[in-house]
């Protein structure tokens, strides 16, 4: 078999078609963003209409002030449509979190910080160690209330990935090399997407989230290709 029909075999038949760069791995460029956009907005698993709907109704109903059961029915629907599997007894305590501090206010404000001290209130209160499903609930609930772009998602499939495009686009490697990504926190996983950010140019934090999340999620050689380069 050819070698690159080998590095290409695990990827979907349309993420083969995006640009790729020397070593075949997928390059963030307006083209890509533009393709990943459309695929996503294709894709049934990813629509979060009626989720959003069923939020600022009971938002609006409660004059934006939610009850743990309210807070609990929308981490089970964001786990949900995010085909994030998450125990009721777990949810229930990020719900809790929510349901008990000034959650909302800050995620109406932005606060970067708040995803990492939900996972903290989670972890301490031996919940599960889910720092993707705390990022997507203030993501899509900064997006819903205010439509805001405050949040980038802390997916695994990005984090492995990361460290290769730093690299490629010229971040400082004194910032990130032999970090760890795994155990960052998510101010500095937000950090580290700006900064990529900064170094593109052309495209925001979230898009670029989304051509690595997208691109890579069902494609484990490219993704451990990536994930071997950034580390040399």
């Amino acid at each position: 078999m050819n070698p690159v029909d080998i590095i290409l075999a695990s990827a979907p038949e349309e993420i083969r078609k995006l640009e790729v760069d020397e070593n075949y791995l997928i390059t963030i460029s307006v083209k890509n963003s533009e393709e990943v956009e459309k695929l996503i907005k294709a894709d049934p698993k990813y629509h979060f209409s009626e989720s959003k709907e069923n939020f600022l109704k009971l938002w609006e109903e409660k004059n934006h002030k939610l009850d743990l059961q309210d807070c609990y029915n929308v981490v089970k629907a964001i786990a949900s449509e995010n085909r994030t599997r998450t125990a009721d007894k777990y949810s229930l305590i990020f719900a809790q979190y929510m349901n008990s501090t000034d959650f909302f206010n800050r995620v109406i404000e932005g606060d970067i910080k708040l995803v990492d001290d939900m996972f903290k209130y989670v972890v301490d209160n031996k919940g599960r160690r889910d720092k993707s499903l705390a990022s997507k609930i203030c993501k899509y609930l900064n997006e819903w209330i205010c439509n805001g772009n405050a949040y980038s998602i802390n997916d695994h499939f990005v984090r492995d990935v990361l460290p290769y495009y730093l690299k490629k686009h010229g971040v400082d490697e004194k910032t990130w090399k032999g970090v760890n990504f795994e155990s960052i926190s998510y101010v500095s996983f937000v950090g580290y997407i700006s900064a990529l950010e900064e170094k593109v140019g052309c495209l925001n934090k979230n898009l670029i989230d989304h051509i690595l999340w997208y691109g890579y999620r069902s494609d484990p050689i490219r993704c451990a290709i990536a994930k071997t380069l950034g580390q040399m």
